[in-house]
């Protein structure tokens, strides 16, 4: 006969119940954004200003969404609310848009994600003009 040692037994992390398997829960790790990170007050005026590419082509002020820089940040992280610029969904997202290759979309627009995005932040007073 062998001896059972200290150890408790932890399983499969399946149950049994009604007659089929299912997986036992397990806690889910809270995530949360560094500090500074989220700026819902800044999101919403930089939404405000309209698109930043239709206004430089001269159509007026167009609905847009808020662009998170992507320059520089990578392993799947999200820049700064700070670090945005506003753009219409066509050039966001849509064929004519920044993620649809930044590089070809900087050379066809004339200018750079990086441009936009201090030229919005001079626009609502976040960084002084140089």
């Amino acid at each position: 006969m062998l001896k059972r040692s200290g150890f408790k037994s932890r399983g499969s992390g399946f149950k049994a119940a009604a007659g089929e398997l299912r997986r036992s829960k397990f806690k889910k790790k809270h995530t949360k954004r560094k500090e500074g990170y989220s700026n819902p007050d800044y999101m919403s005026k930089v939404a405000a200003l309209g698109c930043a590419i239709c206004a430089m082509l001269g159509y007026g002020w167009v609905a847009c969404e808020v662009h998170h820089r992507r320059t520089g940040t990578g392993g799947g992280r999200r820049a700064k609310d700070t670090d945005t610029c506003p753009l219409c969904p066509n050039h966001h997202t849509g064929s004519d848009g920044i993620h649809q290759g930044r590089k070809n979309w900087e050379l066809r627009f004339g200018v750079t994600e990086l441009g936009l995005i201090e030229e919005t932040q001079q626009k609502l007073g976040f960084i002084s003009e140089s």
